[in-house]
Order: C-alpha cells, then sequence, then structure tokens
C-alpha cells in the first residue's frame, strides 16, 4: 500500500510498527490463554475433578455433579497467578517480564430445586492474564510491550440425578472479554524522517459469546465413577479503538475503530475416580481442548486498515490432550491434604509463537489442603510448573526467534459455606 506524504511515496506500511496485531490471543499461559483450574481443590488436585467434584464449583468440572449437592451452597475462590519470562532474541538482546500478580477470582452457588433436581449458578474466569515486558523494553520496538486479556463468564447449569447411577446436567455460558494491546511506534523508521520521536500504538476492545456445556456421571461401582464432561466452542466479537499517541499530525495517521474475533476452544474431558475406603480419592482425567479453532484472526481497522498492511492473521493453533491425575486424603476428622501432576501441551507451533505467548509444554505438580469446620471450609493450594527453555526458529516474524524462559507462580484460595 502506497502513501503520498510531502510529495514523497512511501512504501513502508505500520506492518513493520504494528507488530502488536501478531499478538491479539496470545496471552501468558500453557494451554493457550487458559487460566488455571478454579478453586484451591481443583488446583491442588491439578484438574483431576470431572467425576468427584462435589459442591457448586461442579459448574466448572461436571455440571452433572451439581446434582449431588444435599444442600444449597456458597463458594469464593480466589487465584494468584504470575510468570516471570525472559526472551534471548536472535537479534542480539535480551529482555524480562515486569509482570504484577493477577487476581482471578471465582464465585459460585448451588443446591437442590425439587427432589433429584438442582441448580448451580456462578461468575468465573476461564481465560485471561497478561504479559509486560516495559515500554523502554527492545521488545517495545518488534512486539506488544503490554498485551491484557479479560475474560469473565456467568455460568448456569440444571442437574438431574437420574437414579443412585446416573446424574446428567447442562447449561449456558455468558461470555464478556475485553483485550488491550500497547507498542512503540517508531515513526522515524515508518516515515522515514530521522528526528520523528517515538509514539505508541494501543488498541482496546471488547466483546460477548455464548456457550453451552454438558456432563453426565455414571457410578460405575460402590467408590468409582466414570464422568464425561464438554464444552462448546465460544465465539467473541471485539470491537472498540486503535489509538494512536504521540503520532505525527498527517492526513492518513488517525485513530480508528478496530474489530476481530477469538473462537475460544470447545472442551472434552473424561474422567475415572476411585474411593479407596472412606478417606481417600483419587482421580485420572484425560482433556481434548479444541485450541485449533484459533487458526486465523480477522483484523479490521477502519480507515487505518492500509497502515495495518494486514486483513488477517495466521495463528495455525494445534488441538491439544491435557493429562491429569489428583488424589485427596482425610487424615484426620474436617482435614484433607491435596496432590497431582498435570502435563499441560502448547498448542502454539514455533511458527506463530510471539513475545506475549513465551508458552512451553510444561509438567505441573500440585499441592493443597482443606479444613472443614461445621458449615464452613476453607482451601489452599500452590502450583509449581516445570518448564523447559523454549527455542523457537523459522518464526513468520524473524524477529521473534531466540530462547524464550518461563517461570510460572500460581497460588489459590478458597472458601464454601453451606446454607443449612
Amino acid at each position: 500500500m502506497k502513501f503520498l506524504v510531502g510529495g514523497t511515496t512511501v512504501i513502508r506500511t505500520l506492518g513493520v510498527g504494528f507488530a502488536w496485531l501478531s499478538a491479539v490471543a496470545t496471552i501468558a499461559r500453557a494451554d493457550g490463554f487458559r487460566n488455571p483450574p478454579p478453586g484451591a481443590a481443583g488446583l491442588g488436585r491439578a484438574n483431576a475433578f470431572a467425576a468427584q467434584v462435589d459442591g457448586p464449583l461442579a459448574l466448572s468440572y461436571n455440571p452433572a455433579n451439581l446434582a449431588g449437592i444435599p444442600n444449597w451452597q456458597a463458594e469464593a475462590s480466589l487465584s494468584w497467578a504470575r510468570s516471570e519470562n525472559r526472551w534471548r532474541s536472535s537479534l542480539g538482546f535480551s529482555a524480562a517480564t515486569d509482570d504484577e500478580w493477577l487476581a482471578l477470582p471465582n464465585l459460585y452457588a448451588g443446591g437442590p430445586i425439587a427432589e433429584r433436581w438442582a441448580l448451580g449458578l456462578g461468575l468465573t474466569t476461564p481465560y485471561g492474564q497478561a504479559v509486560d515486558w516495559g515500554a523502554l523494553s527492545p521488545v517495545a520496538r518488534v512486539s506488544p510491550y503490554y498485551a491484557k486479556m479479560a475474560f469473565v463468564e456467568m455460568d448456569s447449569a440444571v442437574a438431574w440425578q437420574v437414579n443412585d447411577r446416573w446424574s446428567v446436567g447442562a447449561g449456558l455460558a455468558l461470555a464478556g472479554s475485553s483485550l488491550e494491546f500497547r507498542q512503540v511506534v517508531p515513526w522515524d523508521r515508518i516515515l522515514g524522517q530521522p528526528g520523528l520521536p517515538a509514539g505508541e500504538a494501543r488498541v482496546e476492545t471488547s466483546g460477548g459469546g455464548l456457550g453451552v456445556q454438558a456432563g453426565v456421571t455414571w457410578t460405575v461401582a460402590p467408590g468409582h465413577r466414570l464422568a464425561l464432561a464438554a464444552r462448546t466452542p465460544v465465539k467473541v466479537e471485539y470491537e472498540g479503538d486503535l489509538k494512536l499517541r504521540h503520532a505525527p499530525t498527517l492526513p492518513m495517521i488517525r485513530n480508528s475503530d478496530f474489530e476481530t474475533e477469538i473462537t475460544f476452544p470447545a472442551r472434552i474431558v473424561l474422567g475415572y475416580g476411585v474411593e479407596l475406603g472412606s478417606r481417600v480419592r483419587i482421580e485420572a482425567d484425560v482433556e481434548w481442548n479444541g485450541w485449533s479453532s484459533v487458526d486465523e484472526l480477522p483484523l479490521k481497522a477502519g480507515p487505518n486498515q492500509p497502515l495495518i498492511g494486514a486483513d488477517s492473521l495466521r495463528y495455525d493453533w494445534s488441538d491439544t490432550w491435557t493429562v491429569n491425575a489428583g488424589a485427596e486424603w482425610e487424615f484426620l476428622e474436617g482435614w484433607r491434604l491435596r496432590g497431582g501432576y498435570s502435563y499441560v501441551p502448547t498448542p502454539v507451533p514455533d511458527a506463530t509463537l510471539s513475545p506475549t505467548l513465551p508458552d512451553e509444554d510444561r509438567h505441573v505438580v500440585t499441592v493443597g489442603v482443606g479444613v472443614r469446620y461445621g458449615r464452613h471450609e476453607f482451601g489452599a493450594a500452590w502450583a509449581w510448573s516445570i518448564v523447559p527453555d523454549r527455542r523457537v526458529s523459522g518464526n513468520q516474524n524473524p524477529t521473534y526467534d531466540g530462547v524464550y524462559e518461563i517461570e510460572p507462580q500460581l497460588w489459590a484460595l478458597s472458601y464454601r459455606l453451606a446454607f443449612w
């Protein structure tokens, strides 16, 4: 695309400066941009919870198990996530993120509404997180230095206990999400005019979508449960603004609308849980995530479209299989010790990885504790991720080649109250 600036033909496009567009939908965690398991019990058991989940937390793991709640309960959980990332670029520079701890809240309520029928309601944060390399980092000239996704779901489900061995559940998920990106723009390089001060490009968008979830639990034999749960994809259409700060006063350089869309993946979980006596429970789950829904993202920027230089971006993410195993031991009356392991593969190939998603396969080891006192139950959990360095070459944007080091940290607390 060509532009006339002061009588000079400029054939450079803002695709050079706006590498931030390659970051849409790629924010900070293995397993794409999915957040960690909600609740201290779920995290403590490393997400192996589809068959044995109890209480209103079943809304996020398997809605069929809502039918097993004996009374109305409410649960609040709060997770803290942070990832320290370092990048040794093939261009010769090094950088590190300066991320803050992010709080990820989840709220649930559920209980019986009729004989063999139960209802669950929730406000959850299944996706999100952020990354910040700093505006003064060398990363800021080739990629967004700041990227943040917020994603909130309003969940509801109804469950039916068909008989003593079978229960089923289904519901809706109404999602709202926002995206924000920031990148330094070197106007001197883009416009070929030495001495121009750098500016900044920001995208701020929001949108919504709707999904469906369902689950079934089968008591194969006393103490043995088999569960299957699934969620449909959720397509979110984002609308917002592309804002250029400290930009030169030229007709073709101005703020504009910005639109894109992300199809959050379908998910299917198969879990088998066993009770060993009255105090020990173990479970193993296999989970499929349809990340191939993130294949290509449209980019619409109104009058700024020529400056972007592309109508879409290629991602080519792959579907993944995650393996989870968890256990729980009631070592004293009302006291539970939890632990687990997950193998979490990344859906992001080398060719489309960006600094806003320094993602890699990881092994996750978790520990947790739960304490029940009367109608009150408290939980805490911690996750330790073993992540090898990722060496990227052959990226579609050669400036993203290099070695990425990732050190995530994760904690969770929860509180549950039984009303009667």
